[in-house]
């Protein structure tokens, strides 16, 4: 098996009929080619499968009925390769751990260093006694992301909240 090509498989299991039918798809679609490239801005899907329902219609209302689904998913699949190809790749370089991490803490003390866009209030001062707001905040913001909270524990609560 490891000795057959593709195209050798593809002609042991398709038969004689089969293979006729896949030249008539092939014929169909060289004649619609030209449309698709001339109006595919301009064209929906919806369009390039009334232009080919038409023209397999014109052929044979039998052969239309047997190949219509296949010449749709063709259309289809043809129509999302040409959206596909419109979008641009961007392969993002892997950084280090430790690169990641001082951008991390360069963002996040931006965030927090803003004065004029992010204040950090304390609604009862008693609770945090001589800690500042700005660590009480961090320490609460990592108690939050690391443990699970327990009933009277005494945490205050964490609110963020703004205009963007």
């Amino acid at each position: 098996m490891s000795g057959l090509n593709l195209e050798g498989l593809k002609n042991r299991l398709l038969s004689a009929k089969d293979k006729l039918g896949e030249e008539f798809i092939e014929k169909i679609l060289q004649e619609l080619e030209p449309n698709f490239r001339k109006n595919s801005a301009d064209l929906s899907l919806q369009e390039h499968l009334q232009h080919a329902t038409a023209k397999l219609n014109d052929c044979s209302v039998i052969l239309a009925h047997k190949f219509q689904p296949i010449l749709k998913d063709y259309i289809a699949l043809k129509e999302q390769q040409e959206l596909v190809n419109q979008y641009g790749i961007i392969k993002a370089k892997e950084k280090e751990d430790l690169d990641l991490a001082k951008n991390y803490q360069l963002c996040f003390n931006a965030f927090l260093n803003a004065s004029e866009d992010v204040s950090v209030k304390m609604g009862d001062k008693d609770l945090c006694k001589n800690i500042s707001p700005k660590d009480a905040f961090l320490l609460i913001y990592y108690g939050m992301a690391t443990a699970q909270r327990q009933e009277s524990d005494n945490l205050p609560q964490l609110a963020i909240c703004g205009f963007t």
